[in-house]
């Protein structure tokens, strides 16, 4: 499983980009689904085209991390503003976000191939 490609990111802009989102906003279930923690996965489902590999690197997201990207993304759509996302390489998974008032721009850090080097720890409380 490799990183997630350039293609992905794109569907993820072309989708978020300023022209689409007054019909987002205005897409009453989507906004609520997208305002429930966790939904990210799902609303990627039914929003984007995304291969299986795509959906098998978002699901490698720690929860935590797609929960702020999702978060950032609702607040940016209930705002009427567009949202940029770029991929970074790195060790393991990481967003930023960024709001420079006209729009909200969402690095995901993340390493190039599955499984992250996350998954052989456990937490044990």
């Amino acid at each position: 499983m490799g990183m997630p490609g350039n293609l992905m990111v794109e569907k993820i802009n072309a989708v978020l980009a300023g022209g689409s989102v007054a019909g987002l906003k205005d897409d009453g279930d989507l906004m609520e689904r997208l305002a429930r923690p966790g939904s990210l996965l799902e609303v990627a489902r039914d929003l984007l085209d995304l291969t299986d590999e795509d959906h098998e690197y978002l699901e490698a997201i720690p929860p935590a991390v797609r929960d702020a990207i999702r978060a950032a993304i609702h607040a940016a759509l209930e705002d009427g503003r567009p949202v940029h996302v770029s991929f970074h390489p790195s060790y393991d998974f990481e967003a930023r976000v960024f709001d420079y008032v006209t729009a909200v721009g969402i690095e995901l850090h993340g390493p190039y191939t599955l499984p992250a080097p996350r998954s052989s720890y456990t937490y044990k409380s």
